[in-house]
């Protein structure tokens, strides 16, 4: 998501403005936000806190920048992938999933240190991902595409969707209801 508040007050958002990556983030529900320009030409696409001082950023050509601090600082983790990377999902402080294009899916289990290639079996574009649980999680992309994993991320599988147009988000209010937002309907 491109927002993500961790609690009723503090919340993030990211984007791009003026040839700058850009993170906001605001302590009073929204009301005023603090912005912050990143030294960095990448559009920023995503943020997740995975507790109220670590987070995740993901954006274009595959820059992940990383905070530890409630947002003071971001430290750049990975950059340089030819995909852009679309949305990212953490299922605790160590085990974070970031999707993009060309079915690109990476993976942490040290909360950000190292990410690792996941074989997605596909080279559709990638838009959403979420995990119901620590062993289950399920991408959404183009062309009606789902991918379901129950192995935390070891193994995707395709399954039916029954329609082709392209998947932009996936959410879970608990494990038994999902929702799915896709293009034209």
């Amino acid at each position: 998501p491109r927002i993500d508040f961790i609690n009723a007050l503090v919340g993030y958002v990211v984007g791009f403005n003026g040839g700058n990556g850009m993170i906001g983030k605001t302590t009073d529900g929204g009301t005023a936000w603090n912005i912050q320009y990143v030294n960095s030409s990448r559009q920023l696409l995503s943020v997740k806190f995975v507790n109220p001082a670590t987070g995740i950023i993901v954006g274009n050509f595959g820059i992940i920048l990383k905070t530890t601090d409630a947002g003071t600082t971001w430290v750049n983790k990975l950059e340089g992938l030819k995909s852009n990377l679309l949305d990212v999902c953490s299922i605790d402080s160590n085990r974070v999933f970031a999707v993009g294009g060309s079915g690109t899916i990476l993976s942490t289990s040290n909360g950000g240190i190292n990410w690792l290639t996941q074989i997605s079996n596909t080279t559709a574009d990638l838009n959403s991902v979420y995990f119901i649980s620590q062993d289950t999680g399920y991408v959404v992309g183009k062309s009606g595409l789902i991918l379901k994993t129950t192995d935390r991320g070891s193994n995707w599988n395709s399954i039916p969707s029954g329609v082709s147009n392209h998947l932009e988000s996936i959410y879970f209010p608990n494990s038994d209801l999902g929702f799915i937002a896709g293009q034209n309907g």
